[in-house]
């Protein structure tokens, strides 16, 4: 006991940090247990074929044999016959001696928000066994839907999905998150791994959950950037579509998604998210067919830099050579994604010693890992410029020599990274802050220097010669479609829409640079809280599955301690950035977020009467983010603790982030 009170004296504040993750593991703990006792466990919904009128308080019986230990409500299925009447629902369970254990009539304020169904929870769960039950339906002016087999209601039960295995698995879940914490304290404190290791570790533990458990296609516009990869692997394999605007793909691959997805016009899964992967596993059930069709892209293919999807391109690549099924083969260009990023990671905080557990602890947020374990050519972007920022920034702090590998890797990542999305360019300006002391001579910064920007605009031209070269496609189906729904502007209404478009121009940016910086301030006024929430990950996939407040605001109040912290460590030396390097890296921020919001604003229209640029994602600032960390004055690392807590609370976190992703997407099926 001796031991481990010294233990918890010398480690300040880790008693604190445990006691909020067992209040956090409890909490989630008891939210499954709900959500396991209270889940479907049978649906006749996908049977349901039939109607059958109920008019006038008009009922329809049948037997329900609940094999469960644990009946806690059901659902049935209806359609208003007269839109204009009101309409009425209620419901009465008898068991096999006749006793009335269930009955209730929802109010009319209840059934305004029926669409088309309605849940009975029971007050108190029914204990059925396998015993059988009779279910009366009462109901006036609905349609009742009925299957196709049996000619009874469609319907959905709740209850224990696990029965008599619960108490096991949530004895387990226990256990798991109990030991989970005994790792990352042995990792962090007893073990002292250096931060690169224990960001490897993260990295690839919480980068295969994000891989695995997103579902396919559903991560923004990952339709668009798998297409690409996909036909860049065509051109790996030499195949050609012979058909305008399509592509060759495997049959197989196609049954990624519901067959009725290219009726969606958003470009995205963000409405498919309760089909997919039930959709996913019943199709791996059939015969797996490879031959090539010529299809439409989901959206459109995206002629974004040849090299963003050069990874996700070989994993389907390899996929498809090795005749992997559709799901081993999507996963993989996803793998692909996530290892580069590992590498580079790695690579780049074992390198250098400047800023560690801010970089990494950055690195292992949970938008940027959501965004690298996906086909988002963010992927290789982010990694690319975290590799750069990093390194430039520990060369000029650390002030030490670059070597000629340093001078070629920082050239290459210039050449990759710098016309992949061309409002991020402004980061190779970075390399300015290198001086002569940083190179053996003169002439070798200066030819470095020349190298750099030599490689600044080989990659703007080698991408103009890709667009060229690169047939662009389009899911003309949905064009179509979306042509057709756009409302014709009457004569009322034409002055206020030409207003906006005009005020998408960049001539009406020109003319009017002080509207348009009233445009800007209150584009930040109204939504600066929402880029800081979703640059944590306060809402993953196509901003549809929001996360816990809390753990996105403990993400958030970590990385704002790191930047603002200004205690150095007992013995080293405290350092001040210049002025003019702080000066320079805010305002290469400042310059590339406003191309950020000028950029979309070019693209979406603002709110006319409260303007506003809109599709500006917090995602978006994930590139530049770092530089705020050279804008802080003191230079000096946090003390040995304070990393050693951080990168606990940041375990920590993942660890309740990866549960509650999976609640979220689990607890929707």
């Amino acid at each position: 006991m001796s031991k481990i009170n010294l233990f918890f004296k010398s480690h300040k504040g880790l008693a604190l940090i445990i006691l909020v993750y067992l209040i956090f593991s409890f909490y989630f703990v008891s939210k499954i247990s709900h959500f396991l006792l209270n889940s479907k466990y049978k649906s006749t919904v996908e049977k349901a074929l039939s109607d059958m009128p109920l008019l006038e308080n008009e009922s329809c019986s049948f037997d329900l044999v609940a094999k469960n230990s644990h009946w806690s409500g059901i659902t049935v299925f209806f359609d208003k016959i007269d839109e204009a009447q009101p309409l009425s629902v209620s419901m009465q369970i008898q068991n096999e001696g006749g006793k009335v254990v269930f009955a209730y009539s929802p109010a009319a304020k209840d059934l305004d928000n029926a669409n088309g169904y309605f849940r009975f929870n029971f007050a108190n769960a029914i204990n059925a066994k396998n015993g059988t039950y009779k279910v009366t339906v009462y109901g006036t002016n609905i349609n009742l839907k009925l299957t196709a087999e049996t000619e009874e209601p469609a319907y959905k039960l709740y209850g224990n999905l696990l029965k008599k295995y619960l108490i096991p698995f949530i004895a387990m879940l226990c256990i798991g998150l109990i030991f989970a914490g005994f790792i990352v304290i042995y990792i962090v404190y007893i073990k002292q791994l250096k931060p690169e290791q224990l960001f490897l570790v993260a990295a690839v533990i919480f980068g295969l959950f994000f891989m695995l458990i997103m579902p396919p296609l559903t991560v923004g516009d990952e339709c668009r950037h798998f297409d690409t990869a996909y036909d860049l692997s065509n051109k790996f394999l030499g195949i050609k579509s012979t058909v305008p605007n399509q592509m060759m793909k495997r049959t197989a691959d196609l049954s990624l998604v519901p067959p009725d997805f290219m009726l969606n016009q958003n470009w995205t899964l963000f409405n498919y998210y309760e089909e997919i992967w039930p959709h996913v596993f019943s199709q791996l059930k059939k015969p797996q067919d490879y031959s090539l069709i010529s299809v439409y892209p989901y959206a459109s293919k995206l002629g974004a830099y040849f090299f963003m999807y050069l990874p996700s391109a070989l994993g389907i690549t390899i996929g498809r050579l090795f005749k992997m099924n559709f799901l081993l083969t999507f996963l993989l260009g996803r793998f692909f994604n996530l290892l580069i990023f590992i590498l580079i990671g790695y690579y780049a905080l074992k390198k250098y010693s400047y800023g560690k557990t801010f970089f990494a602890t950055f690195a292992l947020a949970p938008m940027f890992i959501h965004q690298i374990a996906s086909y988002s050519y963010d992927s290789i972007l982010l990694s690319l410029t975290f590799y750069f920022v990093l390194a430039v920034s520990a060369i000029i702090t650390e002030k030490r020599t670059v070597s000629k590998k340093e001078c070629i890797c920082l050239c290459l990542a210039i050449f990759l990274f710098a016309s992949s999305k061309v409002v991020y360019f402004p980061l190779v300006f970075l390399v300015l802050f290198l001086k002569k002391e940083n190179f053996s001579s003169l002439k070798s910064k200066r030819f470095f220097l020349f190298s750099a920007f030599i490689c600044l605009a080989a990659s703007f031209v080698f991408e103009s010669f890709y667009q060229k070269w690169n047939t662009q496609m389009v899911n003309v189906m949905q064009v179509a479609a979306a042509i057709n729904e756009t409302p014709k502007a009457s004569s009322v209404s034409l002055a206020p829409v030409n207003t906006v478009i005009e005020m998408c121009s960049p001539k009406w940016v020109l003319k009017n640079p002080f509207e348009y910086a009233y445009m800007l301030l209150n584009t930040l006024a109204e939504r600066g809280n929402y880029y800081l929430v979703t640059a944590a990950g306060g809402y993953l996939g196509w901003e549809a599955i929001p996360m816990n407040k809390l753990l996105i605001a403990v993400i958030i109040g970590l990385f704002l301690f790191q930047l603002f912290r200004t205690k150095s460590e007992s013995g080293y030396a405290m350092q001040e950035r210049p002025v003019g390097q702080r000066f320079v890296a805010i305002f290469i921020f400042i310059f590339i977020s406003g191309a950020i919001f000028t950029s979309l604003n070019l693209v979406a229209p603002p709110d006319f009467a409260n303007p506003v640029i809109t599709s500006v994602q917090g995602r978006y600032f994930l590139p530049i983010l770092p530089l705020l960390y050279l804008c802080r004055k003191n230079t000096t690392e946090p003390v040995t603790l304070v990393s050693k807590n951080v990168f606990c609370i940041q375990f920590f976190i993942l660890i309740m982030i990866a549960i509650d992703l999976a609640y979220r997407i689990i607890g929707i099926y």
